[in-house]
Order: C-alpha cells, then sequence, then structure tokens
C-alpha cells in the first residue's frame, strides 16, 4: 500500500518526492472523497524524468471525477472508486495531479501489482503463511498453517513436471480419505512408498493385492549370524548359512508374528550346521534341526499353538530333526 498526497502541479523534472514507483506489471488506483467535488489525473514521469499526464488511446487524460456530499470524515456521502491499469514500463513513477479545488479532503493510493503469468512479483500476502507469486512460481503457506478450502483439490502436471510433498524434520505427512486412498492409476508405469533407510508400517485392516508380486533378488536374504548366532526372526525371508570346516552352530528364537515364513539353507558346505530352536517346532517336540548337506533346506512358519506362537515345519528337505 502506497498513500499519495496528490500535487496541484507537476513536478520537475526527474522529482519523485510522494510518487510511487511501480515494479509490476500493473498499477492500481484506489480514491475516496469526503467532501465537495474533486478531479484527479494520473500522471507519469518517463525514463527522461518528465512528468507528463496519462492518457488513453484517444488522447484523453486518466481522469478521476469524485462527487461527495459528506463531510471531512469517513462517514455518509463519501465518493470512491477503485482501478487497475496496465503498464507499459517497470520501474516508472506514477503520481496524481489534483486538477480541481485547492485541496483535496479524503484519501488517495498507487499500488503496485503484479500479474502472476507474465512472472511478475507479489510478497507479504496474509504474513509469514501468505500466497507468493514469483518467476512465476506460486508458493503457499509460507512458515504458517494453512488450510484449504473443502472443495475438490486438482493438479495434473505436464511431461516431466514432478509433484513433491515433503513434511518438515519431525513431523509427519499424511494422506487419508473418507473413501479409498488411490496410488497410481492405469497410466502410471510405478508406485513406490518406503524409503531405503527407513521401515514401512502397513496399519491394522485388509490389504488387498490384486496384481503380481515381485521382489528384489536380495529383499528377503536375511544375513547369516555366524557360528554361535542367533538367526533374525524379526521378518520373512531366507538364511542362507554358512558351513565351516567342523560343526558350527547357530540358534532361533521364536517368530514376531503369526503367519511368517522362515527358509533356512546351506550356502557353502563344510561341515555340519545345528540350528537349536527356542521351542518345538513341531508335534514330535523336535527343537533341533542338522544340516549335513549343500542340498538340505527347511522352512518354518509361525503359527500360534496354545496361545504361544511357535515354529511349526512347512516343508523339510533333507534336514535331520530331533
Amino acid at each position: 500500500m502506497a498513500q499519495v498526497t496528490p500535487v496541484s502541479s507537476l513536478p520537475a523534472d526527474s522529482v519523485t518526492t510522494g510518487a510511487v514507483q511501480v515494479t509490476g506489471t500493473g498499477l492500481r488506483i484506489s480514491l475516496r472523497a469526503y467532501s465537495g467535488q474533486t478531479n484527479l489525473v494520473l500522471i507519469r514521469m518517463n525514463s527522461s524524468g518528465k512528468w507528463f499526464r496519462c492518457t488513453d488511446e484517444y488522447g484523453d487524460d486518466a481522469n478521476f471525477t469524485l462527487k461527495a456530499s459528506g463531510s471531512s470524515s469517513a462517514g455518509a456521502g463519501i465518493a470512491d472508486v477503485s482501478v487497475t491499469f496496465p503498464v507499459k514500463a517497470s520501474n516508472e513513477y506514477y503520481h496524481l495531479l489534483l486538477t480541481s479545488g485547492s485541496a483535496f479532503d479524503g484519501y488517495a493510493e498507487i499500488l503496485s501489482v503484479a500479474d502472476p503469468s507474465a512472472g511478475g512479483a507479489i510478497s507479504s500476502l496474509v504474513g509469514a503463511g501468505g500466497v507468493s507469486f514469483s518467476s512465476p512460481t506460486i508458493s503457499l503457506g509460507g512458515t504458517d498453517d494453512m488450510t484449504l478450502s473443502t472443495g475438490a483439490l486438482g493438479w495434473a502436471g505436464a511431461a516431466g513436471k514432478a509433484a513433491t510433498l515433503v513434511a518438515g524434520t519431525g513431523a509427519n505427512a499424511r494422506l487419508d480419505a473418507g473413501e479409498s486412498v488411490l496410488l497410481g492409476t492405469t497410466s502410471a508405469t510405478g508406485v513406490g512408498i518406503g524409503r531405503s533407510a527407513g521401515a514401512l508400517a502397513v496399519y491394522s485392516g485388509t490389504t488387498t493385492l490384486e496384481g503380481k508380486l515381485a521382489a528384489g533378488t536380495a529383499a528377503w536374504a536375511l544375513s547369516d549370524p555366524g557360528n554361535g548366532g542367533a538367526i533374525p526372526v524379526g521378518y520373512f525371508g531366507n538364511c542362507a548359512m554358512t558351513a565351516l570346516v567342523g560343526a558350527t552352530s547357530r540358534s532361533l528364537a521364536a517368530p514376531s508374528f503369526v503367519g511368517q515364513i522362515l527358509c533356512l539353507s546351506v550356502a557353502t558346505t563344510g561341515g555340519t550346521i545345528t540350528v537349536t530352536a527356542s521351542g518345538a517346532i513341531n508335534q514330535a517336540g523336535n527343537t533341533v534341526m542338522a544340516f549335513n548337506a549343500p542340498e538340505n533346506s527347511i522352512t518354518l512358519i509361525g503359527a500360534s499353538v496354545a496361545g504361544v506362537v511357535r515354529w511349526r515345519v512347512l516343508a523339510n528337505d533333507g534336514v535331520a530333526l530331533s
């Protein structure tokens, strides 16, 4: 906002005192007269420093006549007008020339405005949480909280244009809906969820898979803890154990959840590998699995047995149980 006091004559060359420099692509003039009849003309200083009356394409002055019937206050009978003009060049100075009366009883304002599509800039709207346009990026929110309207929200990017939603440090990014949340369409080539260094949690509710499920070659590979180590039990997967010369051993804790599947196999041969489970893995009460050949493998599944989650043999290929 730039309040101006109308002048009674054209300013001297290069004198900009009280004038407004318009840096955008347009200017908005707002006038309010409290009493009497006032005539104001928009004037402009050109690049050579000379002041001229602004005219339209017919040569007529950009003239504003206000007829107010009130008194010197913002009460009844005031006359006002607000209009926006495009500008021909940026960074020029504008002012108002009073052409009737000895003084202007009212309020006058010249404001520089920008057209976002022209790459202009608007700043400081609604404080830190406002809207800004710059070259011609649109920024929403600033550092303050912002709530969008309750109408439908849509955006379709041009080819090669990405959409990014990133929450601040220590904050969650939430995507929710009253019905379904859809990720990807028939035109999407892929949908990625999660990140390489973090876990992905799927909350309670039914997860329906209508397409095929594929995984990377090492997605379900569990590290061999080595002789005397504990086999990982936090995930689905396959632990391919390396057999050293002589006897080696591993321990196996209870499964983490019902339905968990774990495959134990031999990566390289060299001696017998003995795996001892924390509880029975079959009805016979066996807890020890002995791998004597590279072809040996056993697949276990987490099952609820008498209210306790235990491993149960799903398939056994050559592993000796005791």
